[in-house]
């Protein structure tokens, strides 16, 4: 089979179809930087108890343990089940899985691992050193965890997983989105990180999880290249449908109750 011409490689968020995207990041970073960061701050330390509340809670999501020690457990069971089929399309459907579980495992850890390098290189204070001692900016190659706001790893994570899993849900992908600005949004709001911290975790975590998929794609692991963008092989779009056909019967009532009265079921 005919490898793509350079020309056809138009990776979603990568190439020059979405520069406007990565421009408008860093311009927010810039800003955030410059002009934003601090007045935001010091409005958001007047936030009511319920509101710091909902978001200290929400905030929790962007945690990378639980995604980690998810996915490396569905990848050894996975494992240990293609190993153990006898039939060859749930031995092929179980390696799948477990490859798709181990890509999951490392766009969250990958993506932590470069974050919390940055933190240390660019060695940013953290919201509350403005608040107790006026300290603010960066003091590169920096050790302590008050030194380490930049970029934001809750974010990281959040952007990561948001990506990993409208590479195998795109139907899902303002969802996704959802998810993920939702934690950045908390980051700032708790006080713990100032927004251009969150968009550079965005960032890290968008782009080190695409060029992750790269990475299998040019492989033939997990990933196909098609003319716009990576997608996933025919294993991974049959355990797609399969999902979607096992949550229809609970989704139907929700979609038919949207519906409203007197506009019927959906047949």
């Amino acid at each position: 089979m005919p490898q793509p011409s350079t020309s056809d490689h138009h990776d979603d968020l990568l190439l020059h179809r979405s520069l406007r995207f990565w421009a408008l990041l860093a311009l927010v970073v810039l800003l955030g930087v410059f002009v934003v960061d601090r007045p935001l701050s010091q409005l958001l330390r007047q936030a009511g108890e319920p509101l710091l509340d909902l978001f200290r809670f929400l905030t929790g999501f962007g945690k990378s343990d639980a995604y980690l020690w998810g996915s490396a457990l569905v990848t050894i069971g996975a494992a240990a089940a293609a190993l153990s089929a006898t039939a060859r399309p749930r031995k092929r459907l179980a390696s799948w899985l477990a490859g798709y579980a181990f890509f999951f495992f490392w766009a969250v850890a990958g993506s932590g691992i470069v974050a919390n390098i940055l933190k240390v290189i660019f060695g940013r204070a953290r919201p509350k050193l403005l608040d107790q001692q006026h300290i603010y900016g960066f003091s590169p190659f920096g050790f302590g965890p008050d030194l380490h706001s930049f970029p934001s790893g809750h974010t990281t994570t959040g952007f990561a997983i948001a990506v990993a899993v409208t590479l195998f849900a795109p139907g899902a992908r303002f969802w996704c989105l959802g998810f993920a600005l939702v934690i950045a949004a908390s980051r700032v709001i708790v006080n713990a990180h100032f927004l251009s911290d969150v968009a550079g975790g965005a960032a890290v975590g968008t782009l080190f999880t695409l060029l992750l998929a790269r990475f299998f794609r040019d492989r033939g692991w997990l990933f196909r290249h098609v003319r716009w963008g990576t997608r996933l092989k025919a294993e991974g779009r049959w355990w797609r449908l399969a999902l979607r056909r096992r949550l229809r019967p609970f989704l139907l009532p929700v979609s038919d109750a949207l519906r409203g009265p007197g506009q019927g079921a959906r047949p």
